[in-house]
């Protein structure tokens, strides 16, 4: 049996300030479509917050998907995913940014968290974990920290 894979992220303002999170369960052993799934949902939440102008930085998401002038072969899940992030990208003003994965430690630790969940969480500065209050807090300072 595949194991559960989490996504997770987090939304900030533009001064490093955490707003929301979110954490689910996102799929059984299909690390792909547990990123696109959070890329997905990280975009509806801003949109549903008339954030226009978006900037989402993450790890080992394929962004090339989205300029490609053919369809590619993929899952169906997967196809009806990105369709989504497609059309929600003609609505928003959205940059992307690739970092190693040790870059997001507060989004890595959520999505972790998320593997517990039975359904999507969206997680307030009051309900979130200990840990990623503290990560949060080193990420807004910009001080370099390492997690283990």
């Amino acid at each position: 049996m595949d194991s559960i894979i989490g996504c997770g992220g987090v939304i900030r303002y533009y001064n490093g300030n955490y707003m929301l999170g979110f954490a689910s369960p996102a799929a059984y052993g299909d690390n792909t479509i547990a990123i696109t799934y959070d890329v997905l949902h990280d975009l509806s939440l801003c949109a549903n917050l008339y954030f226009m102008n978006v900037i989402d930085v993450g790890s080992y998401f394929d962004y090339h998907f989205l300029n490609a002038k053919e369809e590619r072969f993929c899952s169906f899940a997967l196809f009806y995913i990105q369709r989504d992030i497609r059309d929600l990208l003609n609505t928003l003003n959205c940059s992307f940014y690739i970092i190693l994965e040790e870059g997001n430690a507060c989004a890595q630790s959520i999505a972790s968290w998320g593997c517990g969940f039975n359904a999507m969480t969206e997680l307030s500065v009051s309900n979130m974990p200990f840990l990623v209050k503290g990560l949060s807090r080193l990420d807004q300072i910009g001080l370099s920290y390492v997690k283990h």
